[in-house]
């Protein structure tokens, strides 16, 4: 299961209307145009103009990653997307 981590450290489950997840959604998620971040074993995609928009640190997935990252990030599992 997806797990979108919001910038304020909630940990929300999510699962896709279909089999995988659309564009539309995963854009809807991470709000704005998706990027794929770097990551060992996992898919994460986040706001590519997250910085440009000055949001705010996610401080929880920035742990998780090893380096700071802005905004709603969004953790898949293989075959979500």
């Amino acid at each position: 299961m997806a797990v979108l981590i919001t910038s304020n450290g909630q940990l929300v489950p999510v699962t896709p209307k279909g089999d995988k997840f659309a564009l539309e959604e995963l854009q809807f998620l991470v709000g704005g145009y998706v990027e794929m971040l770097p990551a060992k074993g996992a898919k994460v995609l986040a706001d590519e103009d997250g910085r440009l928009k000055n949001l705010p640190i996610n401080i929880e997935a920035s742990l998780k990653l090893g380096y700071p990252v802005v905004g709603d990030i969004l953790f898949l599992d293989k075959g979500e997307f």
